[in-house]
């Protein structure tokens, strides 16, 4: 299901908000610019701690995410959502992730796939395959819960380079179809859910600490 509820956060989907686990305790929203994701973990029974390596007085501490300024074991999930891509070195990064979460923690991920390099204050480094993606977990000491298609490459296609909203409007709808087609088919075929994953704009994805 897509975003239809305009109070849900930017980058969030209805889809991406009933997979977050609802165990309780702190939050580390990472990257987070400012607030736009405090209310959202409140009400999944969190407190949220955001961070972004940019001042906003709406964030509660400032640090770079490749160095984090907490103690071990600290965190029952960390968010990191349209972060990812923009890490200079993701492994130093998600291996500091695992340490201040608590044994049996969770981190919570969108990263861009077929999208262009973007970012006004953030550059573009990492744009991963699932198969990257896959690696780079597995390699920083998580158990991959699951990694899902977001948007696909159609729909990534209307958002970027589509300059008429009514030509926006119908390879949205188009790039739907062929997303629901496939993920449908991809639950009988491993093949199909590959190649759906193959062609989308960007994952979801969830992940425990071992």
């Amino acid at each position: 299901m897509r975003k239809e509820n305009s109070s849900i956060p930017h980058h969030w989907t209805d889809s991406m908000i009933k997979k977050i686990p609802r165990i309780g305790g702190l939050c580390l929203d990472l990257g987070c610019r400012d607030d736009k994701d405090k209310k959202l973990f409140e009400k999944l029974g969190y407190e949220w701690i955001g961070s972004d390596i940019n001042f906003n007085p709406r964030i509660s501490v400032l640090n770079d995410a490749h160095n984090l300024p907490f103690i071990d074991n600290t965190f029952a999930i960390v968010s990191n959502i349209a972060l990812l891509e923009h890490l200079s070195d993701p492994w130093k990064s998600f291996k500091e992730i695992n340490r201040v979460l608590i044994r049996g923690g969770y981190v919570f991920i969108k990263s861009a796939f077929l999208e262009p390099c973007h970012g006004k204050n953030y550059v573009s480094y990492y744009h991963m395959t699932w198969k990257g993606l896959e690696e780079l977990l597995k390699g920083c000491g998580f158990e991959i819960l699951f990694i899902a298609a977001d948007k696909n490459v159609l729909e990534m296609i209307a958002k970027y380079f589509m300059p008429i909203r009514l030509l926006q409007t119908i390879f949205r709808h188009v790039g739907r179809l062929y997303a629901n087609i496939f993920f449908t088919y991809g639950k009988k075929s491993k093949s199909a859910k590959e190649f759906y994953l193959d062609y989308a704009s960007s994952y979801y994805s969830l992940a425990k600490k071992q």
